[in-house]
C-alpha cells in the first residue's frame, strides 16, 4: 500500500512523546464539548434555560470561527489540508494492521470525515438556531429578519433534523474514542488532555510531523 509521502516520517527509534495536538485545538476540544452539553442540557430543560441556550449557542458560534481560521493556520495536524483524503485513502486506513493505526498521527482518513461532518452539524445548528422561533420560550435573534417561511423551517430543522444528527455523532464519536481504546489499545483521550502521545516502532504516519505543541 502506498501513502502520500506527506504522510510518513521516518525515525530510527520513538523513545519521547511525540506532538500530535497544539494547545490552541485542545482547548477548542474542550471548552466545544462543555458548550455543546450546555446546548443539550438547557434545549432539554427549555423554558426559563433558553436564555442560557442562546448563550451557549453563541459561544459555539465563535469558537467555529476560531477553529475556520486554525484551520488554515494551525499546526500541522490542525489544518484542514490534512483532513482531505480520497475514499481509496479511506479503505486503505482500514486496511493497516493495529501498530499502523496506533502510530498514525493526527485524525486518521475517517476521522477527518467525522469531524468535518460534526463542524457542519453544529455550524447548521447554530445559524437555524439565530433564525428559529418556538413561539413559546425562545425567538432568535434574526428571526424577524427573515420571511416567516424560512424561520419554520429553521425551526423546524434546528428540532427534528439538527438535534438528533448532532447526539448521534457524538454518540459515534464516544464509540470511536472506546474503540480505539479498548480494541486498538490507542489512547486518544490523552493526546487530546496533554497534546502528545508516545509511539511505537520506527515508523510514524501523519500528514506532516509536528514541530511545536
Amino acid at each position: 500500500m502506498a501513502f502520500n509521502d506527506r504522510m510518513t516520517v521516518q525515525q530510527n527509534e520513538v523513545s519521547q512523546p511525540i506532538p500530535v495536538w497544539d494547545w490552541p485545538v485542545r482547548l477548542f476540544h474542550w471548552l466545544l464539548a462543555l458548550a455543546v452539553a450546555g446546548l443539550v442540557l438547557t434545549g432539554q430543560e427549555g423554558g426559563d434555560a433558553m436564555s442560557q441556550h442562546a448563550l451557549f449557542g453563541y459561544g459555539v458560534l465563535g469558537l467555529l470561527g476560531f477553529r475556520l481560521i486554525w484551520g488554515f493556520i494551525g499546526s500541522p495536524t490542525a489544518r484542514f489540508s490534512q483532513f482531505l483524503a480520497s475514499p481509496r485513502q479511506v479503505l486503505a486506513y482500514w486496511r493497516l494492521s493495529r501498530d499502523e493505526k496506533a502510530n498514525w498521527l493526527g485524525h486518521s482518513p475517517p476521522g477527518a470525515y467525522a469531524v468535518m461532518l460534526m463542524l457542519t452539524l453544529l455550524l447548521a445548528q447554530a445559524l437555524t438556531g439565530l433564525m428559529a422561533d418556538d413561539e413559546i420560550a425562545f425567538t432568535g435573534p434574526l428571526a424577524a429578519a427573515v420571511p416567516g417561511s424560512w424561520s419554520a423551517w429553521a425551526t423546524w430543522y434546528h428540532k427534528s433534523i439538527g438535534k438528533p444528527a448532532i447526539l448521534s455523532m457524538i454518540a459515534l464519536h464516544l464509540s470511536a474514542i472506546a474503540y480505539y481504546a479498548i480494541i486498538l489499545r490507542i489512547p486518544l483521550l490523552g493526546a487530546m488532555i496533554f497534546g502528545k502521545r508516545e509511539l511505537q516502532g520506527s515508523r510514524v504516519k501523519a500528514s506532516e510531523r509536528q514541530n511545536d505543541a
